[in-house]
């Protein structure tokens, strides 16, 4: 899920949902037709769609709450039957308290908006295939290559480097290991019972995606297409509970 972290004084808007769309709250949304559907995936290599905007809350009456997601949702409908149906509290701006259309506020999104992302899975921890004394390289048993040069961090969660970061340079796979090279070396020694975690995404200006429902940043995504962000701050030291700060570039 996402949410503004630092303002960049747009404010929010209310905005109707597309028919047959659920959106959630902490989903990223854009305009594609008449009305709000989710900012998913990057289609491209550097895509440059941007977001309008992260989803804060509904005009349900009584929200309805997803136990997968673990927030509220609404869905678009269509028909008069439908929209007259449900029961809304007034919006504000341009939309009349009568309208029963299916709407969601939206934080605002611009160029020096930043956002907190989450996963949506916890990082599943490794320990290295071999040991490596002058902590130049760290080894990963896959059954292919999963890290993105100068893209991917790691984290140490246990061991002599725990709660060290570094982003690899490179890596090649052979015999379904990888081997992952560090310009800049672990400071200590790395030993096949150390525990690490990666994600494909780096502090400072970086490639990343997200899920194609817009919920959540992909971790795991090969990057073949992507979005330009910049990074400020990536937080990997508690499974579950990752995240990233970032801004659209």
């Amino acid at each position: 899920m996402f949410k503004v972290v630092k303002q960049s004084g747009l404010g929010t808007i209310w905005l109707p949902v597309a028919s047959g769309t659920t959106l959630y709250v902490g989903q990223l949304v854009t305009k594609t037709s008449d009305y709000l559907t989710n900012f998913g995936a990057a289609a491209s290599a550097g895509d440059s769609k941007r977001p309008l905007g992260v989803v804060v809350a509904t005009n349900d009456k009584t929200p309805a709450y997803s136990s997968t997601y673990n927030e509220h949702y609404i869905s678009g409908v269509q028909t008069q039957d439908a929209q007259l149906a449900r029961k809304w509290q007034g919006a504000q701006g341009m939309w009349s308290a009568g309208d029963p259309i299916p709407m969601v506020q939206v934080e605002l999104i611009g160029k020096d908006t930043v956002l907190l992302g989450t996963f949506d899975s916890a990082l599943t921890p490794f320990q290295p295939a071999e040991a490596n004394t002058t902590g130049n390289t760290l080894k990963k048993s896959e059954t292919s290559k999963r890290g993105v040069n100068y893209n991917t961090t790691f984290y140490c969660r246990s061991g002599k480097n725990v709660g060290i970061y570094r982003v690899c340079a490179t890596g090649s796979n052979s015999s379904s290991v990888t081997t992952y090279s560090f310009n800049t070396y672990w400071p200590y020694a790395i030993a096949t019972s150390d525990y690490y975690v990666m994600a494909n995404i780096a502090p400072g200006n970086c490639m990343i995606n997200f899920t194609s429902t817009g919920l959540y940043i992909d971790p795991n995504n090969a990057l073949t297409n992507y979005y330009n962000v910049i990074v400020e701050g990536i937080d990997l030291t508690q499974a579950g509970l990752e995240t990233v700060i970032f801004r659209f570039a």
